[in-house]
């Protein structure tokens, strides 16, 4: 059975003026939509392409719910729409402001990049306006994307069977006797 010192949170982190700023998530993402596209060039027109460059893309939803205490949710969502603020420049002639380079991570996925989408939909409200509940869905991308040769080589815990309680789903069927 899986105990809470074994759940691991997906988690945010990236860089301020104050420095490092971690964001945990409520609920770890269903689905991770990850994608790595490679771009080709051509030489004078000839059919034979070669790779120039390549980057990679991470697209999910996280939910965010307050329910529990009455708190508006936004309170939560806006500490992950601040990565999308950019960094000015520092020197004589500052460069352009830069997007904030962030980590999401999540057990053994890892992924480097700046959020360049950012939508929020709240879809759960109290009595009297707050919102309760949000479904922040997010995109991220990594420009100079490396393949990562090591990915694959952490195992998932499975030492410890998993239990439901009231015991193995054939046992609970029989003990709910005849449907009919």
């Amino acid at each position: 059975m899986l105990t809470t010192s074994e759940f691991k949170r997906a988690e945010f982190s990236f860089k301020t003026s104050s420095g490092v700023q971690k964001v945990p998530v409520d609920f770890n993402p269903a689905t991770l939509e990850y994608a790595i596209t490679v771009n080709t060039q051509g030489e004078g027109g000839q059919a034979q392409q070669t790779a120039s460059s390549s980057s990679a893309k991470l697209n999910f939803e996280l939910i965010f719910d307050s329910t529990d205490t009455g708190d508006d949710v936004r309170g939560k969502t806006n500490k992950v729409e601040r990565m999308l603020q950019t960094s000015p420049g520092e020197g004589p002639n500052p460069p352009p402001q830069v997007l904030s380079e962030v980590t999401f991570e999540w057990g053994a996925f890892k992924f480097i990049g700046v959020v360049d989408s950012y939508k929020q939909t709240m879809d759960f409200f109290s009595e009297n306006g707050v919102p309760l509940r949000a479904t922040v869905t997010l995109s991220m991308s990594q420009p100079k994307y490396k393949f990562d040769q090591a990915a694959g080589a952490t195992k998932a815990k499975t030492d410890q069977p998993f239990v439901l309680p009231g015991g193995d789903p054939s046992t609970l069927a029989a003990e709910g006797g005849d449907p009919s």
